[in-house]
């Protein structure tokens, strides 16, 4: 229709241009064909922009359409879907309760979807359940002051917040969380597990928890408190020798992190130590850029901080890029059963060039990154996409975490011991 319709439009131009018609009717049709022109093909466009969209809509039946029409060579965009849908059909047709919320049966089949990698870290995050975690990075919450991950059905407790009421509750990474508040924590994401949790400051929560060490369950009535904290703090100073406490590698982006990294350390050097005790313990880990900064204060210009591996085996080498502020600090670290994956990064890189003593028990055994990938729809995938390196090649997993050069279960021994090293 269209081609016709510019064919009998180029057939009045072109006998309008012939010298034998000159009448003034014709030469206002000169001037006014281009401009006819322009919207036929305007709206000659929205036409079949229309006709096209009109053929990518599909019915939950024959979903295969969708294959044809995203025109991709990958193999997973071939699968047969229609099952999927078939299901969900079968859910809103024929259970037993009506109206149901497709948003939420949508959300599940991601998390579905997520889960089938069989690895836990890596996850799925709606937008309510990243809100949670990116002010839970911030360190402003009201709880008990823990990390959590998904292990199967559960979630499970992945650090301890020291000074918090988990820790002095007794409270131990590798805890199952079975219930809150008598109400069964049974297949619910770590998120919603989270939001169970968490309450006004001042508020008790009730926890049913299975200790995998002991096979034995543990029932806690726990006080909520504001979990108000600096992700970087400095600790005491006892006989000339100071403590930072590094609660995570995190803040609100990675340049936030790093300003506090060096608004503490500039308070170091005007304290000026005689040694210097990192405590690692209880971090569950952060930003990698944001422990290679620090580590860059502490080994010398041109040493391997880490090597990170992609799933193609292609390996990258993070080398110290500037002179550091604390290169002959003697040092300790300290860590413990929920010191992870960042934690454990900084750790094994002072513990192979023998730059820090280790005191405390052996790590979790994170050898890997998630990146951080944003979702149109503002969700958020936690996706594991390397494995990282110490500078002798060690890949730390659970079976082989940081193993401390002196291995010490007591909390307050731990501490003591580090001061005593350093003296």
């Amino acid at each position: 229709m269209v081609k016709k319709l510019l064919r009998q439009i180029y057939v009045i131009y072109y006998f309008s241009k012939m010298s034998v018609v000159n009448n003034r009717f014709l030469k206002v049709i000169q001037y006014f064909i281009p401009f006819l022109i322009a919207i036929v093909l305007f709206w000659g466009g929205v036409f079949v922009g229309e006709k096209i969209a009109s053929e990518r809509i599909i019915s939950g039946q024959d979903v295969n359409v969708i294959t044809q029409l995203e025109n991709t060579k990958t193999e997973y965009r071939t699968l047969d879907l229609s099952t999927l849908w078939e299901v969900w059909d079968n859910l809103n047709t024929k259970y037993l309760e009506k109206n149901l919320d497709n948003e939420i049966l949508y959300q599940s089949a991601i998390k579905g979807l997520v889960a089938g990698l069989n690895d836990q870290y890596s996850s799925y995050l709606t937008t309510d359940e990243l809100a949670i975690v990116e002010k839970s990075d911030s360190g402003e919450l009201e709880g008990i002051g823990v990390t959590l991950r998904q292990e199967d059905k559960y979630t499970v407790v992945e650090s301890v917040v020291d000074g918090f009421p988990a820790a002095k509750n007794g409270i131990k990474s590798g805890d199952v969380i079975l219930e809150v508040n008598e109400v069964s924590m049974e297949s619910l994401s770590a998120g919603e597990v989270a939001t169970n949790i968490r309450g006004t400051a001042g508020t008790t929560v009730k926890l049913l928890l299975y200790r995998p060490s002991t096979q034995k369950e543990i029932t806690l009535q726990i006080i909520r408190e504001k979990i108000d904290i600096d992700n970087i703090a400095i600790g005491e100073t006892r006989d000339g020798i100071t403590v930072i406490k590094i609660y995570r590698f995190t803040e609100n982006s990675i340049d936030d992190f790093t300003a506090m990294w060096d608004y503490v350390s500039d308070k170091i050097a005007t304290l000026n130590p005689q040694g210097l005790i990192i405590d690692l313990r209880g971090n569950p880990g952060g930003y990698v850029g944001g422990v290679e900064y620090i580590l860059e204060d502490f080994l010398p210009n041109g040493n391997t901080t880490f090597s990170e591996v992609d799933r193609n085996g292609n390996e990258i080498k993070h080398i110290v890029q500037r002179d550091g502020r604390f290169l002959r600090m003697p040092l300790v670290v300290l860590v413990n059963s929920s010191s992870a994956s960042a934690s454990e990064i900084m750790a094994g890189a002072l513990q192979d060039y023998q730059r820090a003593l280790i005191v405390g028990e052996k790590t979790v055994g994170k050898g890997v990154e998630q990146q951080l990938i944003s979702l149109t729809d503002g969700s958020q995938l936690r996706l594991v996409f390397r494995k990282w390196l110490t500078p002798k090649g060690n890949n730390i997993n659970s079976e082989n975490p940081i193993t401390p050069d002196y291995e010490i279960e007591d909390y307050t021994e731990q501490t003591n011991k580090a001061f005593e090293l350093l003296k």
